[in-house]
């Protein structure tokens, strides 16, 4: 019966934890075909959901990207710790979105 109830409660504890695993995001990420993330939309539901911790740049690979995209207010941002999203080129023709995007 003690060890039922050990294994129980490892279980639980496993599941409090790791409900939660996902670490708040800081740093620069490439958003597209073999980045970190395969959609802006993507990329914005994690910054949502996660937060950030520090600055954070979303690089986003040249293409065509689709989709309705909802920018809500994203946990942790500041005046320090804000989002960028940008071309990795540096040229914003090279990022093509289709569909509406709101801020």
């Amino acid at each position: 019966m003690k060890t039922l109830f050990t294994i129980c409660f490892s279980f639980i504890i496993l599941f409090l934890f790791s409900s939660n695993s996902f670490s708040q995001l800081n740093g620069t990420y490439i958003v597209g075909s073999g980045g970190n993330y395969p959609t802006i939309s993507s990329a914005i539901t994690a910054a949502g959901s996660q937060g950030v911790n520090g600055p954070v740049i979303f690089d986003i690979l040249p293409g065509s990207y689709s989709g309705g995209m909802f920018i809500n207010s994203i946990p942790g941002t500041s005046a320090v710790n804000t989002v960028t999203f940008k071309s990795q080129t540096g040229n914003r023709e090279d990022v093509i979105i289709i569909g509406n995007c709101y801020l």
